[in-house]
């Protein structure tokens, strides 16, 4: 019995330290602190999306031309303002549709035109950027 106790330990410590080096050695995130966006403004393009909804954030995504997400959907955002490297593939593109999901599934969009390849973007979403609303139920009971 202490034999298949130590067995499931050892798996799990194995499988816990797999899902650490991968998510801290390859996994990229395009997603980069507000003062590395500042320090890096001459070398990449970086969306600065700030949220002046009043809401809590649970969902960002970023997307060019019909619906292409340029980077992976960024899931619970912490701060009030977050940072987002877009990659260099997407360069010549200058239009880009930023869509925010709230707590309650609200959708705020707005569709901005960066005609540079490089540089920091400030993006404020507000209560006027409203598209969709969300559930009935969801805003009664959060």
């Amino acid at each position: 019995m202490k034999k298949i106790g130590v067995l499931i330990l050892s798996v799990v410590i194995l499988i816990g330290a797999g899902l650490f080096i991968y998510n801290t050695f390859f996994q990229t995130s395009s997603v980069v602190s507000n003062k590395t966006a500042e320090a890096k403004e001459n070398d990449v393009r970086t969306l600065t999306i700030i949220n002046n909804t009043g809401e809590i954030i649970n969902e960002i995504r970023i997307m060019i031309d019909k619906g292409t997400e340029v980077v992976e959907p960024i899931k619970n955002p912490d701060e009030k303002s977050i940072s987002v490297e877009i990659p260099q593939e997407y360069e010549e593109h200058t239009k880009f549709k930023i869509i925010v999901i709230d707590r309650y599934k609200n959708e705020y969009e707005i569709n901005k035109t960066i005609k540079k390849p490089k540089g920091r973007f400030e993006i404020e979403i507000t209560e006027e950027n409203l598209t969709k609303k969300g559930s009935f139920l969801g805003n009664l009971f959060n």
